[in-house]
């Protein structure tokens, strides 16, 4: 097999592995937003930092997302709580 060929197989394989692994990304987050959707009413003060992201309470009524808020003063904050300073 010709260099050229063999380069061009190699790029092809990349790039039917970066589609999969595209796919596998939506897949997840179609997944976890889901999950979301079913069980964050009930598990509402139960969520640790960092499990929702600014996008996702868009998904949600009204009703929720002033109930997390409230659970949340800086829900999307890396800072650490007031009195977490160990």
């Amino acid at each position: 097999m010709s260099p050229v060929v063999s380069q061009e197989l190699e790029a092809q394989e990349r790039a039917v592995e970066q589609e999969r692994e595209a796919l596998r990304r939506q897949i997840i987050e179609e997944e976890r937003l889901r999950l979301l959707k079913n069980h964050a009413t009930k598990l509402l003060g139960y969520f640790p930092k960092g499990l929702f992201r600014e996008d996702d309470l868009e998904h949600f009524d009204e009703e929720f997302r002033s109930n997390f808020q409230k659970q949340r003063p800086d829900i999307f904050s890396g800072e650490d709580w007031e009195g977490d300073d160990e």
